[in-house]
């Protein structure tokens, strides 16, 4: 596939990156615009299409309250989501997280924090065949994060999806609206996509991963980033703060048709269990 040209020039150049996994369709008068990829699954390509606010893209964060800050960012499907997604079904693989048929994801539980208004990587999962449970701290982005999985889950694979609102921190304090869908310990897999954008957040991350992974050798945390965004401060930061808990790997994602020069896949098992 080919990403469309918006007519934006240099100010979304970095979006050209994903070229062959993002096909981008011009902006549309509210802004909104599709954003379709094609993962290789186990049985064959599947197609999923989730929406973005093309404005948001370009808008900047700097001066906006935490939540407007959020809504702002959560709204977009940023490079490091796509690369995630697309490579979710390889990664699985290497890091023998499937189970069933076929590397299949049957029983598995996956979070994914952060999940803005798409959850790419969280209906990747799914498609698998995970249990998945997708969340983001701001309230106002979950109407459009189910729209997201009404449009691209089966029957079968909304059954096996919940959506919440979750911040990030000790899951044992999860907040009323989360306490019946996110439980501590519980899950083997973590997904955090484009999560590592600010120093203060680093901790909060870092103890939802810890209390998150269920116990055992096998469950594992992939955060991605794009390290053109520039948040070097965070990125030291977490890599730092994420070594006193757990073992990490770095994944260049320079392989097959995700193929990225810019985003990085760290992957994380909890110390003594990997």
């Amino acid at each position: 596939m080919a990403a469309a040209d918006d007519g934006e020039g240099s100010e979304d150049e970095g979006w050209g990156m994903l070229c062959s996994l993002v096909d981008e369709s011009d902006l549309v008068p509210s802004d909104y615009r599709p954003v379709h990829l094609t993962a290789t699954l186990p049985h064959g390509a599947r197609s999923f299409t989730v929406q973005q606010d093309g404005a948001a893209r370009a808008r900047p964060v700097a001066g906006l309250g935490e939540s407007e800050a959020a809504v702002a960012t959560g709204a977009v499907v940023w490079d490091g989501s796509v690369v995630l997604a697309a490579a979710l079904p390889h990664l699985a693989t290497t890091l023998n997280l499937c189970t069933g048929e076929a590397g299949g994801f049957n029983g598995v539980n996956v979070l994914e924090v952060g999940a803005g208004s798409s959850g790419l990587p969280g209906l990747v999962a799914a498609a698998l065949g995970a249990s998945v449970t997708l969340t983001d701290g701001a309230s106002v982005l979950l109407p459009s994060l189910r729209a997201a999985v009404e449009a691209n889950c089966s029957d079968a694979e909304r059954a096996r999806v919940n959506v919440a609102e979750l911040r990030w921190g000790d899951l044992s304090a999860a907040t009323a609206s989360a306490a019946d869908t996110v439980r501590p310990r519980s899950y083997d897999l973590v997904l955090a996509a484009e999560c590592i954008y600010d120093v203060d957040a680093v901790s909060p991350l870092l103890v939802l991963l810890t209390t998150a992974l269920s116990p055992g050798g096998n469950s594992r945390a992939l955060v991605s980033v794009d390290k053109k965004i520039g948040r070097d401060t965070a990125y030291a930061a977490f890599e730092e703060l994420a070594a006193a808990s757990f073992d990490v790997e770095q994944s260049s994602c320079r392989d097959k048709a995700f193929d990225s020069e810019t985003v990085t896949i760290y992957i994380l098992a909890l110390k003594g269990e990997s």
